[in-house]
């Protein structure tokens, strides 16, 4: 099974939300569509690879859940109208601000590097990173796993 990187996307716009989801579906993400603030703040503390909102979510905004995604140490992407105050605000946050109107190739080659960061690191335990092969000890067997000499350079 491959590690599907999370994203929240917070989108009360259903054109917005159905969109990015197809998008991130497609591309191999695991999206999560909520549609207002309380929605995704609570869904930040599933602590996402990525979270992805609209700019405008009524009684606050974006900036808000990205301030809360930053202390995290969860990227962001806000989608909003051209306005140079907010994507000023959001560059001091460390969020990437696009504007509408939206298309899959810039979403995603945004995104692309921030999700390639967020992948878990191989562990040597995992199937990928070792063999198993059985070994009899008195009357029981065992599996025993033989692991890669990168990682254990000790052992010959």
């Amino acid at each position: 099974m491959t590690w599907k990187p999370s994203v929240l996307v917070v989108a009360p716009t259903a054109g917005i939300a159905s969109t990015v989801f197809a998008w991130l579906t497609d591309a191999g993400y695991a999206p999560t569509v909520v549609r207002s603030f309380a929605a995704g703040k609570r869904y930040l503390e599933e602590h996402p690879a990525l979270l992805i909102s609209e700019i405008r979510l009524g009684e606050y905004n974006g900036l808000h859940l990205a301030l809360r995604a930053r202390a995290r140490q969860i990227p962001t992407v806000l989608v909003g109208q051209p306005d140079l105050v907010l994507q000023r605000e959001a560059a001091q946050l460390d969020a990437l601000y696009l504007t509408p109107p939206l298309n899959a190739q810039e979403l995603l080659s945004s995104i692309q590097p921030i999700a390639l960061a967020a992948s878990p690191a191989p562990r040597p335990w995992d199937a990928d990173a070792a063999s198993v092969s059985f070994v009899s000890v008195g009357d029981r067997t065992r599996a025993a796993r033989a692991l890669p000499s990168e990682l254990y350079p000790f052992r010959s």
